[in-house]
């Protein structure tokens, strides 16, 4: 009998046995006799069934040893896919799963199949882990940094690109992983991210930010997030120099101020470098900034903001007499102007011959009062209270983008540029004290000589904006003063040009709010009652269950919180006032106006409620029936003698209205400063120089009064648009999240104190000036872009909305059932607001004051606060916190604390180039 292989023509095989007359051989109908003939035919030719595969295989593969032609198609056909019904996959899986491969009463486990493919299996996955663990962690694997790392690898770092690396060049490694991190469903399944990186045909060639997605459900971690984040541990364990991760948890540890046992422990299990690594990485991080901050200083106009840092160092180990001392010195940021003609905007001749002129002689009450343009911030008014309408009822938000759009359009003043993103370089810390005019001189000697590395010849050619709050612009006016008769032009420093910041201004402002409209300082026994004032702060106050307190530079977002949700409760109460309606709500929704009909109505409204006429009208009763709703009679809670004297009109509508005024000008002012709108920031400045001056703040008057005479008479038109479009500052470059740059400069001084940790040096230190002071927005932005990286997401706020919503529909009932926007003849407490405003214009008409203030700045430019203007307005400051800046988003003005809810870091998100 002859036996011979053939194979089909699918490629699968059959085994033939032969007759040796070459008759066809019987045929075998079922498979197992089809098997057993073929079992039967290896036997024959003394085969195990063992040997006769391997040995099928060996020899197939065995270059060395002749093979027929048979032989050769049907292995190859057999191992190399071409068999569609059976394949190498199909036979390894039947001999592990065959119920032969295993048996429970077997002595010894280890010599069954089963077994030995599992081991087998793990072997060659080893190897192949292996394999691919030593090319990604050579050079040439993709994943090493070519160089030093920068600042901007690790201030755009995302895991998507090293995820992408990982799955081309690591597949195995990655799923072995996978596996034991992720269940079989959820490895089906993978985020958005990691599913791009395994589709990704190459490792891009610069890392971008990607956010990672947070989890499902109570897991809120992304496990993919922490199979990479192994993966870069286990390669840094293979190789010490594939460090990428570990440099990154470095400098993110270090801006976060964490101990030095944290990069203890944190190093010994591969997540970071050590401390002294990281020191050094930063120090070389130093070469980078420095290189970029003088290149630019040669080939850019750069204006310098700066502020004082104190600090209060203890002696520890104090020897005899030794006591703790406070350490002074500066702070600088260096900012690109943009958007200007410096070589005519920053002409020195050009303002030397306007103020020749002495034109600011022409300074009156009504050029100050021209300088209001009263229709426009009328109509600006009108915008925010229908917007606070709007906010209230979401069957209106479809009027939101309307309203912004209008803002940003139609009503906008001197918008700064879309898109732009304010470039800004930290400058290194000097122990240079700028609370004296000497230590002054020697911080801009320091930053523009030293650290810029400009020459005094470069320097006097133009002028250079020197911007800080009102203490820092005060002191380098004194400067100016001692200096002007100096022969020599650089040492003159008439080539400064001071530049008050806003921030501070904005702050001093809600200080006079709160001051103005508090309420009585004290009550005694006999006046508790006034305390049912509710035109007053301290009423909200209390009824609301805040902590703010009526002090010198209050508490900044409890108080501006405290004024603005005042101001959203009596807005709406103005509105359901103005329908007649006791559910303003269901109104709204039948009534559905048009967003014509809701501005025309909230024009009303402003006029009503908003102005300085009408809370004459209130006080005085003059047209009160027409303006105002008529309330019920007024009783007095007072008896006997202890009862004030009752006004022909309403007193406590007209503090109410007066209150509304001021409140609503502090949220135009705050809204166009987040919205990048300079002009409609100046046109409340216009109005502040009135209640400056009215409320007693002295040098605020002065500076604004400073700033009209600049603007009407001295500055060029090229001089304005340069300043105004580099007054405020945004570091991301999206819309509605400007502030002022001394803001920026507390933020910088705030985190340079935290992260000086216990250290005992001072402020000229190498580790602040190299270490942390340049590289101060660079820490700012590794935290938001690890927070990123690893899937950090916003939290919603939603539970505080929802607290605050209730506080504030309780303040409103409040303000209803004493019918506080109602005329209520000779209503009263006892209390009167002061009207700033209008005490301001009287002190301005009927007194020197601007007169004085003219002729003093003409004779002497930089005496703008007469000796006999002394007050403490600009003290020195104790510490505080810094607060986040606002942000305009969506036609709202969203606080820092609200932003903080939504975002942990939304200042560290904001970055520079």
């Amino acid at each position: 009998m002859q036996h011979t292989w053939d194979s089909s023509e699918s490629g699968d095989v059959a085994f033939h046995v032969l007759a040796p007359e070459l008759t066809a051989p019987p045929l075998l109908d079922s498979l197992n006799s089809r098997l057993d003939a073929v079992l039967q035919c290896m036997q024959s030719h003394n085969f195990t069934l063992g040997g006769f595969l391997v040995e099928l295989f060996r020899a197939g593969s065995d270059r060395t040893k002749k093979k027929t032609q048979r032989h050769t198609q049907m292995v190859s056909s057999f191992l190399d896919g071409r068999s569609k019904q059976y394949d190498a996959i199909s036979l390894v899986k039947e001999l592990y799963n065959s119920r032969h491969s295993t048996t429970r009463n077997h002595e010894s486990e280890e010599f069954l199949a089963r077994n030995k493919l599992q081991q087998w299996a793990v072997e060659v996955v080893e190897d192949m882990v292996s394999r691919e663990a030593e090319e990604l962690a050579s050079k040439e694997g993709g994943l090493r940094l070519a160089g030093e790392m920068t600042w901007e690898f690790a201030t755009q770092f995302s895991l998507a690109p090293l995820a992408r690396a990982a799955w081309k060049m690591s597949p195995t490694c990655i799923r072995v992983l996978a596996a034991t991190a992720i269940s079989k469903e959820g490895r089906k399944k993978p985020p958005s991210w990691f599913a791009q990186a395994q589709s990704a045909p190459q490792l891009p060639s610069a890392t971008t930010t990607r956010a990672t997605q947070s989890g499902q459900g109570k897991n809120r971690r992304d496990p993919w997030v922490i199979v990479i984040i192994v993966f870069m541990m286990l390669l840094n364990a293979r190789n010490l120099r594939f460090t990428v991760l570990q440099k990154l948890m470095g400098v993110w540890l270090f801006a976060n101020s964490a101990a030095r046992g944290v990069y203890d422990v944190l190093g010994r299990i591969g997540l970071s470098v050590a401390y002294s690594t990281t020191l050094e990485l930063l120090r070389g991080l130093l070469q980078t900034a420095q290189s970029s901050l003088r290149t630019e200083a040669t080939r850019s106009v750069l204006s310098i903001v700066y502020d004082n840092i104190n600090r209060k160092r203890e002696v520890w180990d104090a020897e005899y007499g030794e006591r703790a001392v406070i350490d002074s010195g500066t702070v600088a940021t260096a900012i690109i102007l943009e958007d200007c003609e410096p070589e005519i905007a920053f002409n020195i001749a050009a303002l030397e011959q306007a103020r020749a002129k002495r034109l600011r002689e022409q300074l009156t009450v009504e050029v100050l009062l021209s300088r209001i343009d009263q229709g426009h911030l009328n109509r600006v008014l009108a915008v925010h209270v229908v917007s606070f309408l709007v906010m209230e009822f979401p069957h209106l938000s479809h009027f939101q983008p309307m309203l912004n759009n209008k803002l940003r359009t139609e009503l906008a003043t001197h918008r700064m540029r879309k898109g732009r993103r304010t470039q800004a370089f930290p400058m290194a810390a000097s122990e240079h004290d700028e609370g004296s005019t000497e230590g002054n001189r020697k911080v801009i000697d320091d930053l523009l000589l030293n650290q810029l590395g400009l020459k005094k010849d470069e320097v006097k050619r133009m002028l250079t904006i020197v911007t800080g709050d009102q203490s820092t612009i005060e002191k380098i006016r004194t400067l100016k003063r001692f200096l002007d008769s100096c022969p020599h032009g650089y040492h003159q420093y008439g080539w400064v040009l001071p530049l008050i910041q806003l921030w501070h201004m904005g702050w001093s402002d809600l200080e006079r709010i709160l001051d103005t409209h508090w309420g009585p300082k004290s009550c005694s026994k006999e006046s508790e009652v006034r305390i049912e004032d509710v035109s007053t702060f301290s009423f909200v106050n209390e009824l609301l269950g805040r902590k703010v307190k009526n002090m010198k530079r209050p508490d900044y977002y409890p108080a501006q919180a405290l004024v603005f949700d005042t101001l959203r409760a009596e807005v709406l109460e103005c509105w359901r006032e103005h329908y007649q309606t006791d559910d303003l709500g269901v109104y709204m929704v039948t009534r559905q106006p048009t967003l014509d009909e809701l501005l025309q109505d909230a024009q009303h409204l402003v006029n009503t409620y908003l102005t300085t006429a009408s809370a004459e009208c209130a006080l005085h009763g003059r047209l009160a029936e027409t303006l105002f709703s008529a309330g019920s009679q007024w009783t007095s809670p007072f008896q006997g003698s202890s009862a004030p004297a009752a006004p022909r009109g309403d007193q406590v509508l007209a503090n109410t209205i007066l209150r509304m005024r001021d409140s609503m000008l502090h949220y135009e002012f705050q809204s166009a400063i987040a919205d990048g709108d300079i002009g409609r920031a100046m046109n409340v400045m216009a109005v502040w120089v009135f209640t400056f001056c009215g409320s007693g703040r002295s040098k605020y008057t002065n500076e604004l009064l400073e700033v009209a005479c600049n603007f009407e008479y001295e500055y060029s038109n090229k001089l304005k648009t340069a300043i105004m479009n580099n007054w405020l500052c945004n570091l991301t470059g999206d819309e509605g999240r400007w502030f002022p740059m001394d803001l920026m400069q507390e933020h910088n001084i705030n985190l340079l104190k935290s992260m000086s940790g216990s250290r005992s040096s001072p402020f000229a230190d190498p580790f602040f000036k190299e270490v942390i002071s340049l590289n101060i927005h660079n820490f700012l932005d590794i935290k938001e872009s690890l927070r990123t990286a690893v899937g950090i997401g916003a939290k919603s706020g939603s539970h505080k909305q929802k607290k605050k919503a209730v506080a504030l529909r309780h303040l409103r009932n409040t303000m209803r059932e004493h019918e506080l926007h109602k005329f209520r003849a000779s209503r009263t407490f006892g209390f009167m607001a002061q009207d700033d405003f209008a005490a301001g214009y009287d002190r301005f008409d009927y007194t020197s004051r601007i007169e004085d203030f003219v002729q003093r700045t003409l004779a002497d430019m930089g005496n703008l606060h007469g000796v006999e203007e002394v007050d403490n307005e600009d003290a020195l400051e104790a510490d505080f916190d810094a607060p986040r800046p606002s942000i305009w988003q969506d036609g709202e003005l969203v606080l820092g604390t609200d932003v903080e809810d939504e975002d942990d870091n939304v200042l560290d998100e904001q970055s520079t180039e």
